[in-house]
Order: C-alpha cells, then sequence, then structure tokens
C-alpha cells in the first residue's frame, strides 16, 4: 500500500530520466500537485511553457524542487472535458487540439502520429536544454519514440483515422536506425503490453481505447449526477 513518504533528489531524478525513455511515472496534470511560490520561481524559462506547461514544469520541480512529498489520498479526479486538449486528441480531432492551443508540434525527427507524444518530446528537448547540467548524458529515447509512434499508426488504423495507404507512407519515413530500433521492440515487455491492450479494446470506445485509464461514465451528464456517481462508489469526501 503507498503511504506518504519523502520523494529523495536521487529518485525524482530517476523519475525524469525515465521520461526521455518514454515511461511516466507519475501523473503529468498539474490538478495533481501542490506547487509552493518559492519552488515555482526556480522553473527555468517560466512555469507556462509551450506546448504543455504542466509537464514541463513539473519535471523542471522534480529536478529542482527542495522537497517533493507524496501523498496516496485521493483528493480529486482528473477527466476530460470539451475544453480540453484531450477532448480533442480521444475525439481523433488532433488537428483541432493543436489549433485551439495555437501550438506546433515541430522538431527534427518527427513522426506522424500521437501529437501527445510528439508534444512530449517537444518538453523533453526543451527540458534538456534548460537542465543540460542535471541532465548529462541523458537524450531522447529514439526508439521508444518510434515504438510509440508506430503503435499509434495501428490505433488510428484500428480507428479509421488513418488509410492502410497513410500507414505504408508513415513506415517509408523511418531511417535504418529506426527499423533496427523497431525490431529490438520484439525483447520489449512493454511494447507487448500495447499490443495485447489494442486487442483486447476492439469492443471499447475510440477514447478508452487511446486512454488505458480511462473509465466511461455514461449516466453522468453533469456535475450534481458526477457527485451522486461519487458518492454510489464510496469515493466522495465529507
Amino acid at each position: 500500500m503507498s503511504v506518504e513518504r519523502l520523494i529523495d533528489r536521487d529518485q525524482r531524478l530517476q523519475i525524469v530520466r525515465d521520461m526521455f525513455r518514454f515511461k511516466v511515472r507519475i501523473p503529468l496534470n498539474m490538478q495533481t500537485t501542490l506547487v509552493g511560490r518559492k519552488a515555482a520561481e526556480k522553473i527555468r524559462g517560466g512555469l507556462f511553457q509551450a506546448p504543455f506547461p504542466d509537464h514541463y514544469a513539473l519535471n523542471s520541480l522534480l529536478l529542482t524542487a527542495d522537497s517533493w512529498v507524496f501523498s496516496p489520498e485521493k483528493l480529486l479526479v482528473v477527466g476530460v472535458s470539451p475544453k480540453s486538449f484531450g477532448h480533442y486528441v480521444y475525439c481523433n480531432q488532433q488537428g483541432g487540439g493543436l489549433a485551439y492551443l495555437g501550438i506546433k508540434d515541430d522538431f527534427d525527427g518527427r513522426l506522424p502520429g500521437n501529437v501527445l507524444l510528439n508534444g512530449m518530446h517537444i518538453w523533453l528537448n526543451l527540458l534538456k536544454q534548460n537542465y543540460d547540467e542535471l541532465l548529462q548524458r541523458v537524450d531522447v529515447d529514439r526508439a521508444g519514440y518510434v515504438r510509440r509512434q508506430v503503435y499509434a499508426w495501428f490505433v488510428q488504423l484500428r480507428l479509421g483515422t488513418l488509410t492502410v495507404r497513410e500507414l505504408i507512407h508513415n513506415f517509408s519515413l523511418l531511417s535504418h536506425a529506426d527499423w533496427g530500433g523497431l525490431l529490438a521492440s520484439v525483447a520489449d515487455k512493454e511494447s507487448w503490453g500495447r499490443v495485447w491492450h489494442m486487442l483486447i479494446s476492439l469492443n471499447k470506445s475510440d477514447a478508452e481505447t487511446q486512454w488505458r485509464s480511462l473509465k466511461l461514465l455514461d449516466d453522468v451528464s453533469d456535475i450534481r449526477q458526477f457527485s451522486q456517481w461519487l458518492t454510489r462508489n464510496g469515493t466522495a469526501e465529507k
């Protein structure tokens, strides 16, 4: 069982290092974090950095905060609303989501596919640039990036937002080194887990297919009904 505890600097650095391998070990939503003003002032470049300010800020804080305390208390629920970027992504309107935020996801070596993954690549590059002395010998894992984008292509194919012709074109964008990293995925346990998830999600909604932990509440249409749902499921706080 998780208990409240202090996360030391070495642990925090390892969490950030794993981000560069696209292994996300903490929620990248600022709603789950309370930040002191002095800690926020240490974020290089400022708190609001495109494309996803909370992702960049949280990783900056992992690197620079004097202390970081984890609490297992369930104090909130993170979801997707029509006014959130996630709404565009999980409704397969990714272009509209980028326009909504007014951002571009261009960078060297970019592949089409999951815009959240491309956005992560951008803020990882920015993190490396701004904290190079803390992230020596840490670079974005190209093979890990390619594996996840290829998985995204097959998810898009399953959802009908990518044609077979477009899939073939996407594969033509891969370099010889990318193919080598992709073949190495045979020994990657997480890759097999993603394939299994895609297979068992054939009867699920499009959003659930793309976001593993998403739970649709078909009988909830407003905040009052959501409060009642929380009460029924024993998760509401007094």
